[in-house]
């Protein structure tokens, strides 16, 4: 699920930093990030169809790219979150911009607590990572992001930032949800199989594919981590190519109940030799359906703090 029309337009590849699913309404709104200039990274937002992954429509941010997005409906509205500049940002798309438009938010909330990445909605309050650089550490706001409370993941969760090869000690969190009552993480830095050692290892947890989850305390209860290279076997095999690339980028639990995930199975530099007209999976997780595919073979062991580690009760 790309978009040759999209990057042709801009003249560069795209790599995904976030999505949300409308699930009752069969949509897709992927984030990228994209450097309009050195220095200055801005945003583009694409609507996709979820069944069919055609492209619906397409706009420019104008604010610059973070890790987040939500999608919400309330009284007729349609609206998207995320995190903008320094603060979070909506954008009214009750009427789905124009393809190539330039939309600003429609509300900037600069009287919240600095964002820095990751947000999810809870049905009542928003969560998101503060601003800082401290990865595990998240405010609860009520929804005009009036603070109401803090909490903090375990490191063993979430993960650190790093340069240097510390940071495959640990999970890589690639977002959040809000999903049967607890807080869910898609997790997985960007594995290119046959890579060097130690960015190449199969068996160091940075490098694990999958999702994890915490009660609302923020204390990790789960974990559902596939070893990489099996993962990359089974998502190939469910679309029918063989991929050497995958990197989780994102969760969203939708509208309709259910529980999605966004991986990039391509490398941007490959786009223009495959024709730049796929490299993004989108997946049904922790789903009991038909053609579910079982993943337990790479199943990855990390401790947790909790004898539950079940995602679909």
């Amino acid at each position: 699920m790309t978009s040759p029309v999209v990057q042709d337009a801009i003249g560069r590849p795209l790599y995904p930093s976030f999505f949300a699913v409308n699930g009752r309404g069969r949509e897709v709104f992927i984030l990228y990030g994209f450097d309009q200039r050195p220095g200055d990274s801005g945003a583009i937002f694409c609507v996709f169809d979820l069944d069919t992954g055609e492209i619906k429509t397409w706009f420019y941010g104008t604010q610059r790219w973070r890790e987040a997005l939500i999608f919400r409906e309330h009284s007729g509205q349609r609206w998207l979150y995320s995190l903008g500049t320094q603060y979070p940002i909506r954008y009214d798309i009750t009427e789905l911009p124009k393809m190539g438009s330039y939309v600003s938010p429609q509300k900037i909330y600069n009287k919240a607590p600095r964002s820095y990445s990751q947000m999810a909605w809870t049905g009542a309050d928003f969560v998101y990572m503060k601003g800082g650089g401290q990865k595990r550490e998240f405010i609860v706001t009520d929804p005009e992001f009036n603070p109401i409370s803090e909490f903090s993941f375990p490191l063993s969760c979430v993960g650190i930032y790093s340069k240097d090869e510390a940071q495959l000690a640990y999970p890589k969190t690639q977002g959040i949800a809000w999903f049967r009552e607890r807080f869910v993480m898609g997790s997985g830095r960007a594995y290119v199989l046959g890579s060097r050692a130690p960015r190449g290892n199969a068996a160091l947890p940075g490098n694990q594919q999958g999702i994890l989850s915490c009660d609302s305390g923020g204390k990790l209860i789960g974990a559902a981590l596939c070893n990489p290279d099996i993962a990359l076997g089974l998502m190939g095999g469910m679309i029918g190519r063989k991929i050497r690339v995958i990197e989780n980028e994102g969760i969203s639990a939708a509208n309709d109940g259910r529980l999605y995930a966004i991986w990039q199975v391509q490398h941007p530099d490959s786009f223009a030799s495959e024709g730049r007209k796929w490299g993004i999976i989108i997946t049904e997780e922790v789903s009991s359906g038909p053609d579910a595919v079982d993943f337990s073979k790479g199943a990855f062991e990390l401790l947790v703090n909790d004898k539950d580690r079940s995602l679909d009760r």
